[in-house]
């Protein structure tokens, strides 16, 4: 606590003597040094502090003598006593009456005394709470100095009542001030069973030692105590009065206050049990750490209602308890606090929005910035010990803020999936389950708004990805815009692809979204949607492939990299490459000319088909495509098979011609399968010569004429023979049966010829 400058009135005299004589003393306002030790011995016993100012005001102007015309006498013994004109000398002495002290307004039983006659006191000055006393001493001459002693006492305040002074059994906060413009010391003396911080002025340090179970803190020699100031806050932990309140958890919540307030320890506890089970609900965890978590009440904390220690488990509560929702505000801090969260904002906000839900006002309106240029909230702003008006409602601004963009998204996406996004910024996961990347802890505003986003607001069924994003925007927070565009279209592209393949999302994308790297982002996406759009249309082209089920989608699922996503496409390009050129290859057989079909009687091109399906179905587009090569070669050997038979069908033909010409004019028109199908064996068979044929010919007229006629007329199974299979017709030749597909009756007699 800051005080106005000590400024020491001297009062000074001045004595003139003129030859052996002596003038009325006359006022000067020079010459005068003050210095003080001060004194605040805390006497918890007596709920005081008794403070001593030892004021040591000494004169410092010497006396002077000057010489000026005089007249002086001699005696002469005739005539007498002669005057004469000479120079005599006059010496001034000096001296102070005056002294001043500052002393705090809440000061009682103050008593001034000197080390010699009587002091009086008067007002000076007021300012700040203190009061500038001008005293008023006995003379003190060159050399001299004059010593007085200032004591009072400070009493302590009784809780939620006016004046910064505590002095209890459990707690003390008071305030020290230094004396003298030209040097002193402070000293501040506590008991031992104490344990005290302080705030100091700039330059202003403390040696301790203690003695008798007290402590003295020492400031040594001060060139300005006037200047200096530095106030003290110290707890007796054995001095409060505490309860036990047991969580759901079974851990313990000590509740300690102070002995002179016992309204304050009933409260705070009802607070507690009402409040902790509805946030170990909310947060989904029990409280964290290990051991007793404790409520102290404490003053001095100026605007502030309280604050949270995670590092000790230690919450400490002003004493003025009526303010809603407090407690519960302080207690959620033990989750909501700088180890899990990197921004000031997101701790305090969940923290107010604990509080609105335990009786403190709503915060579901975004408030108007009170300030001049942006609102931004990353840039946090904490009370002094004498904040202005405007400072306060800043900091109330930045408080409703940060609650609001809280309650805001609860309220979108309710307390379970609110549970499940504290559960991975709490647990570093990232909010996108694939990514290699976790989040790092404390958890940053960006990694907040991902686990919003994707476990929040996407499965409430939000179509605007940019909502809160958006919201963050008008409270400062996310202010870089193309950062921003950059993650609304990369997050677009991610959903899309979600929703298209639904398939898990492969880390080589999760990864640089977790990390905020959107160019890698967008790129992994880009090539995973070719990947899977070459695979769709493998299997378009070839359904039995199952194209989208081979483990190229597999590999696809699991890629962690952008290198390992290329490879998949590369991958997939072929899988695609092969089946439609598979289908190519089967249009073409399915659509073979007149030679390739005869070529193709008696072969079968489905097993080399099936083996292709086969390459494709579990991911081998080379193998695939080898078969595919196979099918086109069958295709070429076909046409070129094709010809030949088609040829040497023409040749027979003609020979046969002849002989079926003759025999019908001898039996009628009956001509006899089991002698075609020998010609035709004969005929077909590569290894027999042209001079062969000529035999087999009279041979099979020679048949014809002994067989009987069988069966009904039909076409010449000969010439099917000759064009399907030439073994067949081999078979058909040597049984015994009659021929099945020509009738005795059906040959022309041979006039008709």
């Amino acid at each position: 606590m800051r005080h106005p400058l000590l400024s020491v009135a001297a009062g000074l005299a001045l004595l003139l003597t003129v030859g052996l004589g002596s003038a009325p003393p006359a006022a000067a306002s020079e010459g005068v040094t003050s210095t003080a030790t001060q004194t605040y011995d805390f006497r918890p016993a007596q709920h005081l502090v008794h403070v001593t100012v030892d004021l040591a005001v000494k004169n410092t102007i010497p006396s002077t003598t000057t010489y000026e015309p005089c007249i002086q006498y001699t005696w002469d013994p005739y005539w007498g006593l002669e005057p004469y004109s000479t120079t005599c000398p006059h010496t001034t002495n000096y001296y102070i009456t005056k002294g001043s002290v500052w002393v705090e307004d809440s000061a009682r039983n103050l008593k001034i005394t000197a080390d010699s006659g009587s002091v009086s006191k008067a007002v000076s000055t007021a300012s700040y709470g203190y009061t500038n006393y001008t005293l008023t001493f006995q003379r003190t001459f060159y050399g001299h100095t004059r010593k007085i002693r200032v004591t009072y006492d400070l009493p302590g305040a009784a809780p939620r009542t006016a004046g910064g002074i505590r002095a209890g059994q459990a707690y003390a906060y008071f305030c020290a001030i230094g004396n003298g413009p030209d040097g002193g010391t402070i000293r501040i003396i506590t008991p031992t069973a104490f344990s005290f911080s302080h705030n100091d002025s700039a330059g202003l340090a403390f040696s301790t030692s203690q003695s008798g179970g007290r402590t003295v803190y020492s400031s040594g020699s001060l060139v300005a105590p006037v200047s200096a100031w530095s106030c003290f806050e110290g707890i007796n932990v054995s001095g409060f009065a505490s309860q036990t309140v047991q969580a759901p958890d079974g851990r313990s919540v000590i509740v300690a206050a102070w002995p002179e307030d016992p309204a304050w320890g009933a409260a705070v506890a009802a607070d507690v049990r009402s409040s902790l089970p509805g946030i170990e609900r909310l947060v989904g965890r029990p409280l964290p750490g290990t051991g007793s978590l404790a409520i102290l009440e404490v003053g001095g904390l100026g605007d502030y209602g309280g604050f949270y220690y995670p590092d000790t488990n230690i919450a400490v509560i002003n004493e003025d308890f009526t303010q809603p929702g407090l407690t519960a505000h302080e207690l959620s801090h033990a989750w909501f606090n700088d180890k899990a969260f990197k921004s000031t904002w997101l701790a305090e906000g969940y923290a107010q929005w604990v509080g609105s839900q335990n009786g403190a006002a709503s915060c579901d309106r975004a408030p108007a910035y009170p300030g001049s240029g942006n609102a931004n909230l990353e840039a946090w702003s904490y009370l002094g010990a004498k904040s202005t008006a405007a400072e306060r409602a800043l900091v109330d601004y930045q408080y409703n803020a940060a609650c609001w963009v809280i309650a805001s998204v609860a309220d979108r996406i309710g307390t379970a999936r609110m549970t499940a996004v504290l559960a991975a910024l709490f647990d570093g996961t990232s909010a996108y389950g694939t990514s290699t990347a976790s989040n790092t802890k404390p958890a940053t505003w960006q990694a907040w708004l991902d686990a919003v986003d994707e476990l929040g607001m996407v499965p409430a069924g939000e179509a605007d990805l940019d909502l809160v994003q958006n919201e963050l925007a008008q409270v400062g927070v996310a202010a870089d815009r193309a950062t921003l565009s950059a993650r609304s279209s990369a997050r677009a592209a991610y959903h899309e692809l979600l929703t298209t393949t639904g398939w898990t999302i492969p880390a080589a994308i999760t990864g640089p979204l977790t990390k905020w790297e959107f160019g890698s982002a967008s790129k992994a996406i880009t090539t995973a949607q070719t990947a899977y759009a070459d695979l769709s249309a493998a299997e378009d082209a070839v359904p039995d492939s199952a194209a989208l089920s081979s483990p190229i989608g597999d590999t696809w699922q699991a890629a962690r990299s952008q290198a390992d996503l290329e490879t998949v496409a590369t991958t997939a390009k072929a899988e695609r490459q092969a089946a439609e050129a598979l289908v190519a290859a089967q249009r073409s057989l399915d659509q073979a000319d007149f030679m390739a079909t005869i070529g193709l009687i008696g072969t079968t091109t489905a097993p080399t088909h099936q083996a292709a399906v086969a390459a494709l179905r579990r991911g081998d587009a080379t193998a695939a495509m080898s078969d595919v090569d196979a099918l086109t070669a069958a295709l070429t050997d076909a046409r070129s098979a094709g010809s030949i038979r088609v040829a040497l069908a023409g040749g027979l033909g003609l020979g046969f011609a002849a002989t079926v010409i003759v025999w019908r004019r001898r039996r009628g028109g009956r001509v006899l399968a089991p002698a075609q199908a020998r010609l035709v064996a004969v005929a077909s068979a590569p290894e027999t010569p042209s001079s062969q044929i000529a035999l087999e010919l009279a041979d099979v007229r020679a048949e014809l004429e002994a067989r009987p006629p069988e069966g009904p007329a039909g076409p010449p199974a000969w010439l099917i023979s000759l064009v399907s299979d030439p073994e067949s017709a081999r078979a058909l030749l040597a049984s015994d049966g009659p021929p099945p597909s020509l009738a005795p009756d059906a040959v022309p007699p041979p006039e008709s010829a």
